[in-house]
């Protein structure tokens, strides 16, 4: 897990309160922290249902996805790179970036 560019806009460190850094902070104890590989990490936290054409989202030619966990609304979102690397594109721990749309 990388980052390697700027966060989007409104989904920054920046931007989280206390509880929504513990759970980022949860996230990677889960993922990162398990030694888990991206296959495992797919399976366990790739967000899928209710995703419509217009959910879909590219950033620099890669598409985004984004992983969560059960009915909790903290989500990251981002990409692999041509390295397998995941990069953090925004942290958003409300889920509210759909509801922007």
């Amino acid at each position: 897990m990388v980052i390697d560019h700027v966060l989007d806009n409104n989904y920054q460190f920046k931007n989280l309160k206390q509880s929504d850094i513990k759970s980022f902070s949860n996230f990677i104890k889960e993922t990162v922290g398990k030694n888990l590989t991206i296959t495992e990490v797919a399976n366990l936290f790739l967000r899928t249902e209710h995703m419509t054409k217009q959910d879909q989202e590219e950033y620099d030619g890669h598409q985004l996805i984004h992983f969560g966990k059960d009915r909790n609304p903290f989500r990251i979102f981002g990409y692999y790179d041509d390295n397998d690397y995941f990069c953090i594109h925004r942290i958003d721990a409300k889920h509210n970036v759909h509801k922007q749309k």
